[in-house]
């Protein structure tokens, strides 16, 4: 069945709500897996474009029920980025629903306390 005769299809069409955004911090990554060495060498790689800081109400991304969207954070390494928590902490000010696609290798003590503090804060 294709994709537009799908009932939800419809419905999300009619209400042209944003459900989802992927959004690629950076094509860097700090491994030579053979993904990252496959579409480029990561250290000629672009840098990213700098922070975009969505601190306005009128920036807000509009999303279906309660909430925005779900942000999936990625790259490279998205933890490459030295602005990655200023970024992260901006979106989840806006309540949004935050993940991280990430090999882990860089997660730092401070990341893990600012991951926990909102994965309570989202669940609760």
């Amino acid at each position: 069945m294709p994709l537009r005769e799908f009932p939800l299809w419809e419905k999300m069409w009619q209400k042209r709500r944003l459900l989802t955004l992927d959004l690629e911090l950076t094509a860097r990554c700090n491994l030579n897996c053979r993904i990252a060495t496959s579409i480029g060498r990561p250290e000629t790689a672009p840098r990213g474009a700098r922070s975009s800081r969505a601190s306005h109400s009128r920036d807000r991304p509009r999303g279906g029920g309660t909430r925005g969207p779900v942000v999936l954070l990625t790259g490279g390494e998205p933890l490459l980025r030295k602005d990655f928590l200023d970024i992260y902490l901006d979106l989840k000010r806006l309540g949004l629903l935050v993940s991280v696609f990430t090999n882990a290798t860089l997660v730092s003590d401070e990341h893990v306390r600012v991951f926990k503090r909102y994965l309570r804060a989202t669940w609760r």
